[in-house]
């Protein structure tokens, strides 16, 4: 298949590289079968708007999701990307989140050495309440059964 760049600044071509397809983030989107959505998007009011358009695809337009970089740390700062990328948990279409682990430490609301504590299992170091903060947080659900004790 083809691949499609889109930039915040429209530009109809690259003169030093006419074969790349260069596309509107809203052609694109339209026309996208994936999407890679960060490396290089930057922080400006367009960037939130392709970040939205992408986790908010029109009904029946729906496709796998790569997020990484930019758009984590947007997602990060902006509660309504939050809830769209929330949102997406629900659909067929899979979403897959590659931060580094500062980008992940942010995501979760933690700091990077809280993060590296989980990362090696040092889990009896988190109270029950951080936990499950940082579990929905990661928009997944806590399910918690209480037994008798034996």
């Amino acid at each position: 298949g083809a691949t499609h760049i889109v930039f915040t600044k429209q530009s109809a071509v690259d003169p030093l590289q006419p074969e790349l397809m260069l596309r509107s983030p809203g052609d694109a989107l339209a026309q996208a079968t994936t999407a890679v959505v960060g490396p290089g998007l930057g922080a400006c009011d367009t960037a939130v708007e392709i970040l939205r358009r992408a986790l908010s695809p029109k009904p029946g337009a729906d496709f796998p999701l790569l997020l990484d970089a930019d758009a984590l740390n947007a997602i990060a700062a902006d509660t309504g990307l939050q809830t769209l990328l929330t949102a997406r948990a629900g659909r067929s279409a899979c979403t897959a989140l590659t931060p580094h682990p500062l980008e992940a430490a942010r995501l979760l609301g933690i700091t990077q050495p809280r993060l590296n504590l989980l990362l090696k299992r040092k889990i009896d170091l988190f109270s029950l309440d951080a936990l499950v903060n940082m579990v929905a947080r990661a928009s997944m659900q806590v399910k918690l059964t209480v037994r008798k004790a034996a």
